[in-house]
């Protein structure tokens, strides 16, 4: 494992298609060698996208090496977009209470409550990260159906271990019931070694989990 982490910082902050080819290989022939962990492999590439200008595709090709990604999965060759997740919008019938559990049970501080109460907002909102919300729709402005779409699958939060942990003994305090627990699942920075999913008072499924 020493021998793999000095290699591999010495392609880290090359930033050319060749760099990118010789960091898959490397990486690869740890994974191969069993000094290097499919997962950690994984978690090397996402920090290190930043200085390997073909960061994105690569893990991608990781992925398929590992046998993550179907192999017939194609990568196109066009430029990666700096988008970020702003927010999702989830229904509910009482957005109030909504904003509850999500204060108290699951952590995420509450925005615009108090101009929600007051009539000012159409709804409150919780915030996930400094650039990331969950907007909480009451059911009833859903008249016209003009912007709306059909419920989510489920909202997956990431967290510390020692937060995932800290969240599983609240909602059991508050009695909300774990569905399903999953190991190596794969999300937006690889694959996650525990995940657990619960519903809030409205049946919207949230997944927990860390990397």
């Amino acid at each position: 494992m020493k021998n793999g982490t000095s290699k591999w910082k010495s392609h880290s902050r090359i930033g050319s298609e060749d760099a990118g080819r010789a960091t898959l290989a490397l990486l690869e022939r740890f994974v191969q060698s069993g000094e290097l962990s499919s997962d950690r492999a994984l978690s090397v590439v996402m920090p290190a996208s930043r200085y390997i200008t073909t960061g994105d595709r690569l893990l991608v090709r990781l992925d398929q090496s590992l046998g993550t990604l179907p192999r017939d999965h194609q990568v196109e060759d066009e430029p990666t977009m700096n988008i970020r997740l702003d927010h999702v919008v989830l229904w509910v019938d009482e957005p109030l209470r909504a904003v509850d559990f999500y204060e108290r049970v699951v952590g995420l501080p509450g925005l615009r409550v108090e101009e929600f109460r007051a009539g000012s907002a159409p709804f409150p909102s919780v915030r996930i990260s400094e650039d990331s919300i969950l907007d909480l729709m009451p059911r009833r402005a859903n008249a016209s159906g003009a912007s709306a779409g059909h419920p989510v699958n489920h909202v997956c939060l990431a967290m510390s271990r020692e937060d995932f942990e800290l969240l599983r003994g609240r909602l059991a305090k508050n009695e909300v019931e774990i569905s399903a627990e999953l190991e190596r699942s794969f999300g937006a920075r690889g694959l996650a070694p525990h995940t657990y999913y619960f519903a809030d008072p409205d049946g919207n499924v949230i997944e927990a989990r860390y990397y």
